[in-house]
């Protein structure tokens, strides 16, 4: 079998597109495969924006863009490699424990956060019971917030003071929000968020007590990549993003990933 000369393929081929270029077909092709293109280019981009604007605002409710927990303190070579790549950074501990006034005791859900808590989302709170909340820091050392709840079961109003562990503190305001926690509906104790500083002085942590130490991490996504990476976790310790850290919102994204995905397959489809 005689095979043709490049040159002579080439020249053949030549003679077909303009062929075809006077009939007006590759008119027809080439507008028809750019609107194709267009579509599923502008459908690719609306997901993948779609899709970072809903992990942003899902990393709301873990108060950070990364999350590293454990049961026992992370260790200061964990803590230096996350801010030798530039990430911000907060602590935050939490733990259940009785607090009392002069009124009775009462099981409360404590936290005791760093003034950089959150890093994602926002602490709101008022000045009075069920009075108008405001976004802001959160409390000062020597200050704490509670729920309604926990003002309601001790008789208490903002202004009084109440003893966590051997510590005595000032309620100074009313919590109405915490972001890592918006989505923990099945919590029965009331809340308290107080400073980080005041955690030694109230001498409830103890060796063996039940206690979850948090490493918040806020930064670009190269360097919480690096980070995850580069990290030595211990046996009790694991890192949670938005996905992890709730089972709902982990859920919600999952869907919402798969819907965005079909949208940007169903527009490959149509362009063939």
């Amino acid at each position: 079998m005689n095979h043709l000369p490049f040159a002579r393929l080439l020249s053949l081929a030549s003679r077909q597109l303009l062929r075809d270029a006077r009939a007006g077909e590759l008119r027809v092709l080439f507008f028809a495969l750019l609107i194709a293109v267009a579509a599923s280019t502008a459908i690719g981009y609306f997901s993948a924006r779609l899709n970072d604007g809903m992990l942003l605002r899902a990393t709301e409710f873990l108060a950070a863009d990364l999350r590293l927990t454990g049961s026992s303190p992370n260790t200061p070579e964990q803590i230096k490699q996350g801010k030798q790549l530039g990430l911000q950074h907060a602590q935050l501990v939490e733990f259940s424990s009785v607090v009392a006034s002069d009124a009775g005791i009462q099981l409360a859900s404590v936290k005791a956060a760093d003034s950089a808590y959150p890093l994602r989302g926002e602490l709101k709170s008022a000045a009075a019971l069920y009075d108008t909340e405001t976004t802001g820091p959160g409390p000062q050392p020597g200050e704490a917030w509670a729920e309604a709840r926990l003002f309601v079961a001790l008789d208490l109003k903002p202004g009084d003071e109440i003893e966590v562990g051997a510590k005595i503190l000032r309620l100074s305001r009313v919590l109405t929000f915490l972001p890592d926690e918006a989505g923990d509906f099945y919590s029965l104790t009331p809340h308290l968020l107080m400073h980080l500083d005041d955690l030694p002085a109230t001498g409830v942590v103890q060796p063996g007590s039940r206690v979850r130490y948090q490493e918040l991490w806020r930064g670009d996504a190269d360097a919480l990549a690096q980070y995850r990476q580069g990290i030595t976790l211990a046996h009790n310790q694991r890192l949670e993003d938005a996905k992890d850290g709730n089972r709902q919102v982990g859920n919600a994204l999952g869907r919402a990933e798969r819907y965005l995905n079909l949208a940007s397959l169903a527009a490959v489809l149509l362009a063939g």
